[in-house]
């Protein structure tokens, strides 16, 4: 009873009122929500040199990590090119993965790699303390940085736009591609690897639904019997 009264007198003496807002505060940051690790894109560097007589191209790429706050340890993964058949230079000897140790308390990490080829693509992931992994929401591509007139000449279906012939018309309109010339031509579509996602033979007009291909860039290729049109396109 006695200790009822004094907690009363207490409350209503003031004392006891900023102890209870004290302590119902929140933490700062407790709304925030938690950092997905991914490649700022926009950052990344690529520094290379080209040599034209032997198609080897070789560099250093830097990019900004954003990872969660408490990142000890950040392995970054490289992988050889998926379409072997497209090297025209002799083997090189990649090195897959390489470790990186930022500040945790940073939720910003420069990465750099040495060494970098054509054909390349790049990724991480991150540990915390307790070797929790978390991997990045995104793979960056090494040809995506190259100069087109020397991704061409390494890749000729990735080079720059040629259009030979003014009777060809190509245009993108609502996820389609239309395409018209008045003689038989042969259309495919390569993705940014080499792979082939669509072929097919027209005489005429063409509309190719792009709907159903993955977000980002891919390749035209156009064939006609005297001619042949290439040309990129960002989806």
């Amino acid at each position: 009873m006695r200790k009822t009264i004094l907690i009363l007198h207490l409350l209503l003496t003031g004392w006891l009122l900023p102890l209870v807002c004290i302590a119902s505060e929140p933490s700062p940051g407790d709304d925030l929500p938690p950092v997905v690790p991914y490649i700022d894109e926009s950052s990344v560097v690529f520094d290379y040199v080209f040599d034209h007589e032997t198609k080897k191209l070789m560099g250093q790429m830097t990019f900004k990590a954003v990872v969660p706050l408490g990142t000890v340890r950040i392995l970054s993964k490289r992988t050889a090119p998926f379409d072997y058949s497209t090297k025209t230079f002799g083997e090189i000897r990649y090195s897959s993965y390489k470790i990186f140790y930022p500040d945790p308390e940073s939720t910003e990490c420069e990465i750099t790699l040495d060494r970098l080829t054509w054909g390349v693509h790049i990724t991480f992931s991150c540990q915390d303390q307790v070797q929790n992994s978390t991997a990045a929401t995104n793979v960056i591509y090494s040809d995506d940085y190259i100069a087109p007139d020397d991704l061409a000449e390494i890749k000729p279906s990735a080079g720059l736009t040629v259009n030979l012939d003014e009777q060809l018309a190509l245009m993108v309109y609502d996820d389609s591609l239309m395409i018209e010339y008045p003689d038989q031509y042969d259309v495919n579509i390569y993705n940014i690897e080499g792979q082939c996602l669509f072929f097919n033979r027209f005489q005429g007009e063409a509309v190719i639904p792009l709907n159903s291909q993955k977000k980002g860039l891919i390749i035209i290729k156009v064939t006609t019997l005297n001619h042949t049109f290439i040309k990129k396109i960002l989806l």
